[in-house]
């Protein structure tokens, strides 16, 4: 057996890097309400967005908001009792779905709390 190959470049995809690996579901429940958990959600995403560390962007719309930082990207829906998110996680992350998904749920009850 010899060496194979490698295809042409052409033929690669044109951002390895940033290929989608996983994907994590976030469910907090709450009993806020919507206009209040949005509130508290908006006043506690303010930090984590001026610091730059975690999140890079976050841009909010009426109920819900997308989220991109250094190695993912989603989006979280403030519902009357529930908050949900689905998060994208880059190569960096994709290996670690389960601590992604605990955490940021933590981080979710704690700013909901």
């Amino acid at each position: 057996m010899g060496f194979r190959r490698a295809p042409p470049l052409e033929s690669w995809p044109e951002k390895p890097c940033n290929a989608r690996m996983a994907e994590v579901t976030i469910r907090v429940s709450h009993t806020l309400g919507r206009a209040e958990a949005l509130a508290r959600l908006r006043r506690a995403t303010e930090g984590l967005a001026q610091s730059g560390r975690i999140v890079r962007t976050l841009e909010w719309s009426v109920e819900s908001a997308r989220v991109a930082g250094d190695g993912f990207e989603g989006q979280l829906v403030v519902g009357e009792t529930e908050v949900t998110g689905r998060v994208e996680l880059g190569w960096k992350l994709a290996f670690f779905p389960l601590r992604v998904q605990r955490e940021a749920e933590a981080w979710l009850r704690e700013a909901l709390a």
